[in-house]
């Protein structure tokens, strides 16, 4: 699991409520309010899939802010799992059926958390 710092800057404004709507409501992040990877790491372990977390990101919502209306702020982790896992069977899909990969990847909805 990596930790990754990110910035982002936004062409429209936005509030830090909207942020983590937006967040929430995407099916591969998870939302935490944990702030150390070890934290993170052993609630897959304990609650994932084989003790796995496949979701691409988890957000640690503690760490977003938004400043100046435009920038987001904040820290994530990226399960190994989820990237490695999740993205090559995305793939996959996507070479064998380009119009309907999003469709078929939607059978592991129910191994994704929505909150670690």
């Amino acid at each position: 699991m990596h930790v990754v710092h990110f910035n982002l800057i936004l062409k429209e404004s936005t509030s830090l409520q909207k942020v983590i709507d937006q967040l929430d409501a995407n099916d591969r992040i998870a939302l935490t309010e944990k702030s150390t990877a070890n934290q993170v790491f052993s609630f897959g372990r304990d609650h994932g899939h084989y003790g796995r977390i496949l979701n691409q990101v988890v957000v640690a919502v503690p760490t977003l802010q938004v400043r100046n209306d435009h920038e987001i702020i904040g820290f994530a982790f990226t399960p190994q799992d989820g990237n490695s896992l999740l993205s090559s069977i995305s793939i996959t899909e996507w070479l064998l059926y380009p119009h309907s990969f999003e469709e078929k990847i939607q059978c592991l909805k129910e191994l994704f958390f929505n909150e670690v």
